[in-house]
């Protein structure tokens, strides 16, 4: 009998101890170490992260059955509405999420009920200050660059982002349906083709072909990392003064995970307002946690890298969900840029 009870026991202190594991897919360096062995250390749960180096790499994997494995995942605002709505994320609200009451209205706007806001930005041209000189300060220099700089360009492969710089060096809006806007947002990035090293994340092509990237389509905050990872102070980042795109990225659940209580703890304990100022720092972009602005330092705050200056959001546009028959269209232009530069 003593040995049938001391069996019980070990198999219910079996199943308390054991940990589950949250399988995220994120990009690389998106949050904070620290704040990951927190959670572990506090919850004993372990976390699994996976790495995506474009957005659209990422819809592709979880749109297949390959995406299954992942409990969370970090969305851009456009894909985390279009996912949703396909049934495909856990949907949130202050009924199971209540720290979202610290989000401010704007950028849950952007999220919807389809996941946590999570960081936000904008887009601009990220750039090695000892290769480029003088600084780059408008589209231009992205998309006609100096012949001295020419194979050491890179675009992102993205088909939203990737048609920014043309769309608002035409002076059109980023969301156009517009064909004929779009054409000649086309032909920007065909005239571009002779500069670039190539289409992806500037991240991923300075690590695989160290030293060969000057110049970049990149998003508020890469110059930190490239910074971090070249152990220097050389990248800088700039807004051109055509305006900008402002991007928010969402924490979502997928709506396949067998773990959304799990899931739901965690977007609780990184939306805590220490949690997300001291995580906001370490990424290098802008928390939208009013709690947590207030836990920022000072020279963080003031840094326009990171909170864009008011004439810069002034010309800068807010995406939003644009047609299926239009995110066909700019598809094909992408890869037709792409299959155009491969060419040359």
């Amino acid at each position: 009998m003593k040995r049938i009870i001391s069996l019980l026991v070990l198999c219910l202190w079996s199943s308390i101890s054991i940990s589950d594991e949250l399988k995220i897919y994120i990009w690389e360096d998106y949050i904070s170490p620290e704040l990951i062995d927190k959670w572990e250390e506090t919850t004993g749960h372990t976390v699994n992260l996976v790495y995506y180096d474009s957005d659209e790499s990422r819809d592709e994997v979880l749109g297949s059955d390959s995406g299954k494995g992942f409990d969370l995942a970090v969305f851009d605002s456009i894909s985390s509405q279009l996912f949703g709505k396909n049934n495909k994320i856990h949907a949130l609200s202050l009924g199971n999420l209540p720290s979202l009451v610290d989000i401010d209205a704007q950028w849950k706007e952007s999220c919807g009920n389809f996941g946590l806001p999570y960081q936000w930005g904008a887009l601009g041209i990220v750039y090695n200050k000892e290769k480029v000189i003088p600084a780059p300060t408008s589209w231009v220099h992205l998309l006609y660059s100096d012949r001295k700089y020419h194979g050491h360009v890179v675009m992102l492969e993205d088909a939203v982002d990737s048609l920014v710089a043309p769309l608002l060096l035409e002076g059109n809006s980023v969301n156009t349906e517009d064909k004929s806007e779009l054409k000649a947002a086309f032909s920007h990035l065909k005239n571009q083709a002779p500069s670039l090293l190539g289409y992806g994340y500037a991240l991923t092509y300075e690590k695989q072909a160290r030293e060969q990237v000057y110049m970049a389509l990149g998003y508020s905050g890469d110059h930190f990392t490239l910074n971090e990872m070249s152990q220097s102070e050389v990248w800088e980042f700039v807004y051109p003064a055509e305006g900008s795109a402002i991007w928010m990225d969402c924490f979502s659940i997928m709506e396949w995970s067998s773990k959304k209580e799990l899931a739901l703890q965690f977007l609780e304990f990184i939306n805590e307002p220490v949690s997300a100022a001291e995580n906001s720092e370490w990424i290098g972009t802008a928390t939208p946690n009013k709690r947590a602005l207030k836990l920022i330092s000072e020279d963080v705050l003031s840094d326009k890298s990171i909170y864009p200056a008011n004439e810069i959001l002034e010309k800068s546009h807010t995406y939003r969900i644009i047609s299926d028959a239009n995110m066909t269209l700019r598809h094909r232009i992408i890869n037709a840029a792409m299959k155009y530069r491969d060419s040359q």
